[in-house]
This record gives structure tokens, sequence and C-alpha cells, in this order.
């Protein structure tokens, strides 16, 4: 499998296990780090994103999806920072991050930080 098939398929269980739990909260996820600059090496790398969210969230609000999904996939590591909305906009100037997209999946053949 293809990184970029390994990193659509594990965002897209976390999207649909977000979702399924938090019906209309998530606004975004993008992704960070050597994934998003052409780094990822399979193997030693994990996917780190920052997920957008309508309100804030506990820490246990998440907390069940990143168990589940970690079971089912343990490598690479899906690393997830949460952030409301009003607290984003500071980051995707920083980060030169472009709008979220509408839902419908993750593809990284998308601009290399955008998700959703």
């Amino acid at each position: 499998m293809t990184v970029t098939a390994v990193v659509d398929e594990i965002c897209a269980r976390y999207l649909a296990a977000f979702d399924a739990r938090h019906p209309g909260r998530l606004t975004g996820l993008y992704l960070v780090g050597s994934i998003a600059l052409g780094d990822f090496k399979p193997g030693r790398s994990d996917i780190d994103v920052v997920v957008v969210t309508s309100d804030p969230l506990a820490l246990g609000d998440v907390e069940q999806i990143h168990t589940d999904l970690a079971t089912l996939h343990p490598r690479p590591f899906f690393d997830a920072s949460t952030s409301p909305r009003r607290n984003f906009a500071p980051f995707r100037m920083a980060m030169g991050a472009a709008s979220p997209l509408s839902k419908g999946g993750c593809s990284t053949a998308l601009p290399p930080n955008v998700i959703r």
C-alpha cells in the first residue's frame, strides 16, 4: 500500500469515527508535520494532524476514537491536536493552510496539508 493510500485510509476512518460520535462538530482536518512537508518516512513517521471543531472538546471526547484507531492501525501513529474554530485562524495564518475542504473524505493528492 502506498503512503498516500495508508494516510487516506487512516484519515477517512478517523473522520467517520469522529462524525459518528460528534455529528457536525468537526469543521476541518489538516495534515501537518512530515506528511505535509513531503518528508514522511514509512515505518518511522507519524501522521500529524490538527482537528478543527465547531466548539471546544474535552480529552475524553476523542480518547476512544484514538484508542480504536490505534487498534486498527498501530502504525503509522495518528497524532491529532484539536482546536475550536475560533482559535484556529492564527494557526492557519502561521501554517499557510488553505481553507478546509467540504465533507467527503481525505486525500493527500490535495494541497498537502488540507484534508477536509
